[in-house]
């Protein structure tokens, strides 16, 4: 075949290949306004919790649907939807008391979010995001102290004061946490429910009290008033609560009172802002609490911020204060769930906060005198050197508790942990203590050595099918012994965290490595 046929060959196979793709290509645009109608068909699935947002604000809805039929409730203004679902979209009305309105919300194509419209004459945006249920924070409106209870869980939780818990939430959770009080359209002055919320989250956060002290027993009356104080003042906040159709509610004060109260507790402190809203600073006890739990910290471990290490070598401080940390969190989460408000704020005391009281050993946070960078010493808190001495036996005392609800479904995966766990399945007997160590950890640590000193040989072998050792037998034996310290040397590394070795034994084992 000449070069010009086989040219012309090539072109009109070239043209065949594009007049067929042109033919799909239309046949495939006449068949497209087909599709989305047998699509539509199919209504989307919205049963199930949506973290919702509005312009300024917010509220998790349950959704659940039958058929076509769509019904929603959240607990902000105590809301509820009723709904159609058409496709991927959801048409329908909101109510809240009095109120109601139009909106239409279409589903994402994965099913994971929507974006929708309220209210046509402003066009205001409503969209939504999908979540699991966040089973570990249960309303109870039981008493007063329930209901306090619960409020302080919901807003800690979301992280209305910027520091992040495990469970998540955010709108949702401020939402739930907003359907616990009551307050008239006249009292919020203006603001929003969310943001009426948080500024009653935040007075009460000032103040430090327990729990237990707010009424709980039976109470004859409908109405109730607690008194919060301020710690280190003589600063209070009076907390109205009244039950309304058996439930207990936080009855919310006028716009005004609630700004003039925190502007008195700041007042009191003589910060502009309190020093609270900084946890990285451990400017007090509670500062150090949301540091350990929530790992917040500008720059560095936050398990080295909040601990007092200054008895423990630099060269073993880093993995101590790893281990430390998760001892002092497992136990805490056997005490209960942490509320902040519970925790003394005041950046003036000197008087160390004893969490903890236990035959074995106490939890404490003391005041240190610090210098970190140099520019001149400053007061922090973090948990003393007695409590990181006796936390492990402290952690062996209370092993046996379950933890609190609200961490059940945070369990540990620390290898330490796994491992001490597994030992102890195996025999009890190994978490006996040997000197510094179970005896466990004298087992593994004694395995890994072995372990390092075999597959140090193997090295060798695997070197040995390489290199003649006829060339230079001197030099080839100092590599049999560089190679087998090295392996030995990485297996001792490997086991430092694993195995939770105190300092006393961790220290040389990780100079020898």
């Amino acid at each position: 075949m000449t070069p010009f046929f086989a040219a012309g060959q090539d072109r009109l196979l070239l043209l065949l290949i594009r007049t067929v793709a042109l033919i799909g290509a239309l046949a495939l645009a006449g068949l497209l306004p087909a599709m989305p109608q047998a699509h539509a068909q199919d209504a989307a699935n919205w049963t199930g919790v949506w973290d919702t947002k509005w312009r300024g604000g917010g509220a998790q809805i349950k959704f659940e649907q039958t058929g076509a039929d769509v019904k929603g409730v959240y607990p902000l203004y105590n809301g509820r939807i009723e709904a159609k679902a058409e496709g991927d979209k959801l048409v329908g009305h909101w109510f809240e008391g009095d109120r109601q309105g139009a909106f239409t919300f279409v589903q994402s194509p994965d099913g994971g979010s929507f974006m929708g419209r309220f209210d046509a004459a402003t066009a205001e945006w409503w969209t939504g995001v999908r979540v699991s249920a966040v089973e570990d924070v249960r309303v109870d409106q039981s008493s007063p102290m329930s209901t306090m209870r619960s409020f302080l869980q919901t807003m800690n939780e979301s992280g209305a004061d910027n520091v992040p818990r495990a469970t998540g939430g955010g709108m949702g959770l401020a939402g739930l946490a907003a359907g616990l009080v009551e307050v008239t359209e006249a009292d919020r002055g203006g603001l929003n429910m969310p943001d009426y919320t948080k500024l009653l989250f935040t007075v009460i956060d000032n103040a430090t009290f327990r729990l237990w002290s707010l009424p709980h027993d039976i109470i004859s009356s409908d109405e109730v008033t607690a008194t919060l104080p301020q710690y280190g003042t003589r600063v209070s906040f009076a907390v109205t609560f009244r039950r309304k159709n058996g439930d207990w509610f936080i009855v919310g004060p006028p716009l005004g009172q609630l700004q003039a109260k925190l502007a008195e507790f700041q007042e009191a402190r003589g910060e502009a802002i309190d020093m609270v809203d900084d946890p990285s600073r451990l400017a007090s006890p509670r500062d150090t609490f949301k540091v350990l739990l929530s790992g917040l910290t500008e720059a560095g471990d936050p398990a080295q911020a909040a601990l007092d290490l200054r008895n423990y070598s630099q060269a073993v401080r880093g993995d101590e204060a790893f281990l430390l940390e998760r001892y002092l969190k497992k136990v805490i989460d056997r005490i209960g769930y942490v509320y902040w408000q519970e925790i003394p704020d005041d950046p003036k005391s000197n008087t160390p906060f004893v969490y903890f009281e236990h035959p074995a050993g106490n939890i404490v946070i003391g005041p240190v005198e610090t210098d970190p960078d140099g520019t001149g010493k400053r007061k922090i808190w973090q948990f003393t050197p007695e409590t990181l001495a006796h936390i492990r036996a402290l952690y062996a005392d209370v092993e046996d508790v379950p933890v609190a609800p609200e961490f059940a479904a945070f369990a540990s995966t620390d290898p330490f942990f796994i491992a001490r766990g597994l030992a102890r399945e195996i025999s009890p007997g190994l978490l006996t203590r040997a000197g510094p160590m179970e005896h466990w950890q004298w087992w593994m640590l004694g395995l890994a050595a072995l372990a390092g000193i075999v597959f140090g040989f193997i090295a060798n072998s695997l070197i040995s099918l390489f290199v003649r050792r006829t060339d230079s037998p001197a030099f080839f034996r100092i590599v049999e012994w560089a190679v087998r310290s090295i392996v030995l040397g990485v297996f001792l590394l490997l086991t430092l965290r694993p195995l939770g070795l105190p300092q006393v034994v961790a220290a040389p084992v990780k100079a020898i490595a």
